[in-house]
């Protein structure tokens, strides 16, 4: 039961823990966002973890293969992928690991930020065909390998970082 802002726990009558209502925590992370005078530190903690989380779903090593938000292996090469890329000698050519072939997507992989808001990306026009899977305009079938996404762990570790973020900055310029 709760009796003027305290709870009654067990007979301990008003000596009980007090009850904070929604509307003074929503007034307490109000005060506290607002005496955040720079929040792009934390912004930019967000963004390279955004970063970090997209990169490790890529294959690491030779003979890894890239993860989906499902879980499940990313497909193998296709022969002709395998045979374009070793020239058809395996022990000449490039990186036999998917999307990983130039390095070029790879190391596209940004972020910015935006007033407040952070955005994770790359300019790769080839991305989104690699990211969903299609056809492309010569009529290959491109499988997807889905690699732009967040864990839903990575984005509660971000929103603790964001609090705790703002708390400290809070406290450090208060």
């Amino acid at each position: 039961m709760t009796m003027g802002g305290l709870q009654n726990i067990a007979g301990f009558g008003r000596a009980g823990v007090q009850v904070i209502g929604m509307s003074a925590v929503t007034r307490f992370i109000q005060r506290l966002v607002g005496s955040v005078r720079n929040i792009h530190p934390v912004l930019m903690i967000i963004g390279n973890m955004m970063r970090a989380e997209i990169l490790s779903h890529f294959p690491q090593k030779v003979g890894e293969k890239g993860k989906s938000s499902d879980g499940q292996d990313w497909p193998d090469l296709s022969e002709m992928t395998i045979a374009m890329r070793t020239e058809g000698d395996p022990s000449k050519g490039r990186d036999p690991m998917a999307l990983r072939d130039t390095g070029s997507l790879y190391t596209s992989i940004t972020f910015k930020i935006e007033g407040e808001n952070v955005f994770a990306g790359t300019n790769k026009k080839y991305a989104a065909m690699q990211n969903f899977g299609g056809t492309t305009e010569d009529g290959f079938t491109v499988p997807a390998r889905e690699f732009m996404w967040i864990s839903d762990a990575k984005v509660q570790e971000m929103i603790d970082r964001l609090v705790f973020g703002l708390i400290g900055s809070a406290f450090a310029y208060g």
